[in-house]
């Protein structure tokens, strides 16, 4: 199966026809899972040079995102990272760490709770964001030169 679009129609039916429902979503599924590999390794593509790898660029693309909402809160935790980037707390901890350690996101105390740890992007993050964002719009420029 190729996962480009649906099976009954090209004529494959390895299910019976109660299942076919079952096997569209399971198609559908694997599509996206695809694409989100395709994703991946394009932004990993990007990166190049950047000292970053594509789930620290993610966690810095999230924050960023969040300070630039226009909402009072522009910090997160790291539960609430985690849930956002859909990866497990301790992917989103030793991210968090090393992007500390790089300067690029600084602790933030938060508000309401003492105990929470929020993170926000530093300058030097948003800089870093901001060469990606330059480098992808060059290759973007480049592309269409080509075409």
């Amino acid at each position: 199966m190729s996962f480009s679009g649906n099976s009954a129609a090209r004529g494959y039916r390895p299910f019976a026809a109660s299942d076919a429902h079952s096997a569209e979503r399971i198609d559908a599924a694997c599509r996206l899972a695809a694409e989100g590999k395709l994703a991946a390794r394009r932004i990993a593509g990007w990166l190049g040079g950047s000292g970053i790898n594509e789930p620290e660029f993610r966690l810095l693309w999230l924050l960023a995102g969040a300070a630039s909402s226009g909402d009072a809160a522009v910090s997160l935790d790291q539960a609430d990272l985690a849930e956002q980037l859909i990866v497990s707390p301790a992917q989103v901890s030793g991210a968090v760490e090393r992007l500390r350690s790089l300067g690029m996101l600084e602790r933030v105390d938060s508000q309401r709770d003492r105990r929470r740890q929020l993170w926000q992007v530093t300058g030097a993050g948003k800089a870093l964001l901001g060469r990606i964002v330059d480098h992808v719009a060059d290759a973007s420029i480049h592309q269409e030169v080509a075409a």
